[in-house]
């Protein structure tokens, strides 16, 4: 998987504009070039945040990155990790900036988990998104060692013994002629629960987007442990149905 580091506030220009390149330029794929483009269109339609601007130099088209840090992924896998504009001022190099950008990070309340001592220590010989896969991939690893949680849910289904609560219409409806048959409702201990399907799905995502063959590895070990479980279809409706019942949970 290819990609470039840049800084905020950098240009990036597409390969295609000739051997003149504007200094302090940073040359990527014409494709992915073409996608930034569209991006920055869109987000002047939408009236959203400008955290890419479209302009000139000395001729050239180009795409600079504003106030934001962190990883552009174009469609076809490329990846722009912007880091930190101080990163220039501090002479230290993208490792440096990296492991200062994780310090900053962790002291906001959607950080708090990341343990920065190791996500510094991996930001010495891996780009920014490898760093934040190495805390996810950690942080599943704990969960799976405590146990994935687990409650009752209600299901109906024909089998052939008698569980629970016989739905008498529709069971003569599907088992007139099956003796053999009893549909029901009934409660099922599963592990089938909302929080476990997403990260299901998160470990299947991060197969497709790490290019570290210690992540990829771990990930197929973490995704194994979940295969009773089904990926998520709408991960974006899945929070509301997780459920905090203490008498319904174990760990």
């Amino acid at each position: 998987m290819s990609g470039i580091t840049i800084y905020e506030f950098d240009v990036l220009i597409a390969e295609a504009s000739g051997d003149a390149y504007p200094e302090g330029s940073h040359t990527i794929p014409d494709k992915v070039y073409e996608w930034l483009e569209r991006q920055c269109l869109r987000a002047a339609d939408e009236s959203g945040a400008q955290w890419l601007r479209l302009s000139q130099r000395r001729g050239h088209r180009v795409v600079q990155v504003t106030s934001f840090v962190g990883v552009i992924r174009a469609p076809d896998g490329y990846q722009i990790e912007v880091l930190p504009k101080v990163g220039k001022a501090i002479g230290g190099g993208a490792v440096e900036v990296r492991q200062l950008l994780i310090e900053m990070l962790s002291c906001l309340q959607g950080f708090r988990h990341v343990q920065t001592d190791s996500a510094k220590l991996s930001a010495t010989h891996m780009p920014l998104l490898e760093v934040f896969i190495a805390e996810f991939l950690r942080t599943v690893g704990h969960i799976v060692k405590r146990g994935l949680r687990s409650s009752y849910s209600c299901k109906q289904d024909n089998l052939f013994a008698l569980r629970g609560k016989l739905m008498m219409a529709s069971h003569l409806r599907q088992n007139l002629y099956r003796a053999d048959r009893f549909f029901t409702e009934h409660d099922e201990f599963s592990i089938d629960r909302p929080e476990n399907r997403l990260l299901h799905t998160a470990l299947r995502r991060v197969l497709m987007l790490s290019a570290a063959q210690t992540h990829q590895q771990l990930a197929r070990e973490l995704d194994f442990v979940f295969a009773d479980i089904p990926v998520s279809v709408q991960p974006r409706s899945e929070p509301p149905r997780v459920s905090w019942r203490p008498q319904l949970l174990r760990r």
